[in-house]
């Protein structure tokens, strides 16, 4: 499996180097997208196997190898990492794309990255903004950002940098939430009118099913 990144994709044109994957049934072949862990690997696939204008491209976490599998064709149901061609014979890792994603990259599905940050108050309570029939949850997706909102707080020196490290742990932090924090404010601000606001706000609920589910 992948445990460190870069990782490394062969681009030809506008797409990605793919192989059938071994065990490809005739009557529906299925093919994987080449992934390799190290620059010298992709580059010694290319000429074991004489790739004609292909291009080493380098991925530098989670999100942006999700990316490329993502849009990948239907015909494209694998991955194939390390893949090595010796004498004729091939040595590679295959998963399926659906389990890839599912137990091995639990980043992928995030558009932030980790970790992000919250203001916890003395009390246990977090920051919010209230609104008329609930409270939206502040979240932070930089530790910069959290503290220069933290600053425009009525009284700043009460609120504690609180990290989740994790989409698991931010997960089940959302589904511990009471009822009347309602959604989660990304990146809010402060204004000099002491007027809070935020570009993206999203119920709790969706965010869940959508990024953490």
């Amino acid at each position: 499996m992948i445990s460190s990144y870069p990782v490394f994709v062969i681009r030809i044109g506008s797409g990605y180097a793919t192989m059938a994957t071994p065990e490809s049934p005739e009557e529906k072949p299925e093919f994987a997208v080449l992934v390799f862990t190290t620059e010298a690997l992709a580059e010694a696939f290319i000429e074991a196997v004489g790739i004609q204008d292909a291009e080493v491209r380098f991925l530098r976490n989670e999100r942006e190898l999700g990316r490329v599998l993502a849009v990948q064709p239907a015909e494209v149901t694998h991955i194939a990492i390390d893949s090595v061609l010796e004498d004729g014979h091939l040595q590679t890792n295959c998963l399926t794309l659906y389990d890839m994603v599912k137990d091995h990259m639990p980043l992928a599905r995030s558009p932030w990255d980790y970790p992000v940050f919250l203001l916890r108050q003395a009390d246990g309570q977090f920051a919010a903004i209230a609104t008329e029939k609930s409270l939206v949850l502040a979240l932070f997706t930089s530790n910069q950002k959290a503290k220069e909102y933290r600053a425009r707080l009525e009284r700043p020196s009460q609120y504690e940098l609180t990290r989740v490290e994790t989409p698991g742990q931010l997960h089940d932090f959302l589904k511990s939430l009471p009822e009347e924090t309602s959604a989660v404010a990304f990146n809010p601000t402060i204004d000099e009118e002491s007027r809070h606001s935020a570009v993206q706000c999203m119920e709790v609920a969706k965010l869940i099913e959508k990024f953490l589910a």
